[in-house]
């Protein structure tokens, strides 16, 4: 018998929260909500979800049983692991996400310094490359360490199946060709 999810094909999915009354994105497939029909995921998506998600989310059809049977098989919290092992590891996450957060706010604190270097002093043609270039090379930086802990953030826990690794795979792909689109200075990228 045939169900349906909403997801953004990326490794994100709409659940419900039972306690706000909401659907919210979460990161997991067993977490989403399985709806009975087409007509019922269209109108969650149309009329419950913000905006801005309304665009990147589709429904998806999946079969219910095998949905059902995903969920069950994650409801056992180790999966063949030991406690300490389960517990070792959400540590490791954990050390790896804040130290990803503190290299995040050092790389934010250099860029508004360069912002404001660039902002307050009068630059000759030598000073602003190398401004540019420093700019350049921190928001590169803060690029890869917001990617880093997008996959942290998605493997964290003993949770990982095949969902989450083939969203992770399908990020690092987008990730490649990546482009930016412009919200309001369009003639810089033309």
């Amino acid at each position: 018998m045939a169900a349906y999810i909403l997801t953004n094909k990326h490794g994100c999915y709409i659940g419900y929260d039972k306690e706000s009354n909401k659907y919210i994105k979460v990161h997991k497939r067993a977490n989403s909500h399985m709806f009975d029909s087409r007509t019922k995921a269209k109108n969650v998506l149309n009329n419950s979800l913000a905006k801005e998600l309304r665009n990147i989310y589709h429904v998806f059809e999946v079969d219910e049983d095998d949905f059902k049977s995903f969920v069950k098989s994650k409801s056992k919290n180790t999966h063949g692991k030991s406690p300490a092992e389960v517990k070792r590891n959400t540590k490791i996450a954990d050390e790896r996400y804040k130290n990803l957060n503190d290299q995040l706010s050092n790389v934010d604190k250099e860029i508004c310094d360069l912002n404001h270097y660039i902002e307050f002093n009068q630059l000759d043609l030598y000073r602003a490359w190398n401004a540019f270039s420093m700019l350049q090379e921190r928001l590169r930086k803060r690029r890869r360490i917001k990617d880093g802990l997008y996959v942290v953030s998605n493997t964290a826990g003993d949770d990982i199946d095949a969902d989450t690794i083939a969203g992770l795979v399908d990020r690092c792909a987008h990730n490649k060709g990546r482009k930016y689109t412009p919200r309001v200075l369009k003639e810089l990228f033309c």
